[in-house]
């Protein structure tokens, strides 16, 4: 129990150090403590002051970028990565040129660990990071002729490499996992052709983009637009009188892995009365953070309510069981 007990602790200190809506501020302490270490702290307060002012207005321009036109957000939204990783690349190139005995050294361990973090929680594809890390690269490049000019240029194309293959492989890692969300995709596009029903749907939320796979089989289900707002947020079109246990069941609390069964009245577009099942499982991270919704719903004919001697079509039905992942149990 105790080994069980420290592992759910770090599982959870992880997750708060690097998922968190406060992960970007442990990383900023960590880069600044480091540049205050080569530099003194003084200059890693102009750096720190800097990155905020470029993180806030780099937030506020996000927030209004115009997604009615996908081309120019996107390169909107290249530039201002781009430009928070210019930002960030100053800390390295400060230790760098601070000439502190251990000024080169954090230097290339601060420049890998930018390289790799961009790399692994890219959200937008390998090319989208690669194009981000754009500054970082230069960097590399200034330190390979800062060297060449010190007369240490084997040592600086070392750095070089060594930079280069961190981000290589976090980049491969990155291009893994984007290739699973795409397989993920198409199984749930595969299962609803294997369905074959305009009363059978599958679909899989992805909590951390906010995005449904198999949205358009939910609108033929519901014939209502299946978006992530209505159907996590909004109670997946349940009756009043359920919607309030639908939206806790779909809800992303922590938790372990577990499997959903849940049954409810919902209303479709023409305000008619519909029961509809849903089943399926719930998928967690390590920390217990809820990734992954993945759901078979079905719609239930009043006939087929009647002769299982169901006569409460008013009032919702729900089972969460506890299941362990690596067993397969329900608890």
């Amino acid at each position: 129990m105790q080994h069980f007990v420290n592992h759910k602790w770090l599982d959870r200190t992880a997750g708060e150090v690097f998922q968190s809506e406060r992960s970007r501020y442990y990383l900023l302490a960590m880069i600044a403590t480091a540049t205050a270490a080569a530099a003194g702290a003084a200059l890693a307060a102009i750096w720190l002051g800097l990155v905020l002012l470029v993180e806030e207005s780099r937030r506020a321009l996000l927030a209004r970028l115009d997604l009615a036109h996908p081309d120019s957000a996107s390169w909107a939204r290249w530039s201002l990565g781009a430009a928070r990783s210019a930002a960030f690349a100053t800390a390295p190139a400060i230790a760098w040129f601070s000439r502190a005995e251990l000024g080169p050294t954090l230097a290339i361990l601060l420049l890998a660990a930018l390289t790799v973090l961009t790399a692994l929680f890219a959200r937008r594809g390998a090319a989208h990071a690669a194009l981000t890390s754009a500054p970082y690269g230069a960097l590399a490049l200034v330190f390979l002729a800062d060297g060449a000019i010190a007369g240490e240029p084997a040592a600086a194309v070392a750095c070089v490499l060594v930079v280069g293959f961190c981000f290589a492989a976090a980049l491969s890692v990155s291009r893994a996992r984007a290739h699973a969300v795409r397989e993920d995709a198409e199984t749930i596009r595969q299962l609803n052709t294997a369905l074959a029903s305009s009363e059978a749907a599958a679909w899989e939320v992805n909590y951390q983009d906010r995005q449904i796979a198999g949205a358009e089989s939910l609108t033929r289900l519901f014939g209502q637009e299946a978006t992530y707002e209505a159907i996590i947020e909004g109670g997946c079109f349940a009756a009043a009188s359920d919607r309030a246990l639908v939206k806790t069941a779909f809800a992303p609390e922590r938790g372990p892995f577990r499997r959903l069964a849940l049954e409810h009245e919902a209303i479709g577009a023409n305000g008619e009365s519909m029961r509809v099942r849903h089943e399926g499982a719930v998928r967690t991270a390590p920390d217990g953070r809820v990734l992954r919704l993945t759901m078979v719903t079905r719609c239930i004919h009043a006939a087929a309510l009647r002769n299982s001697g169901d006569g409460h079509t008013g009032e919702a039905r729900a089972q969460l069981e506890l299941a362990a992942a690596a067993q397969g149990a329900v608890l």
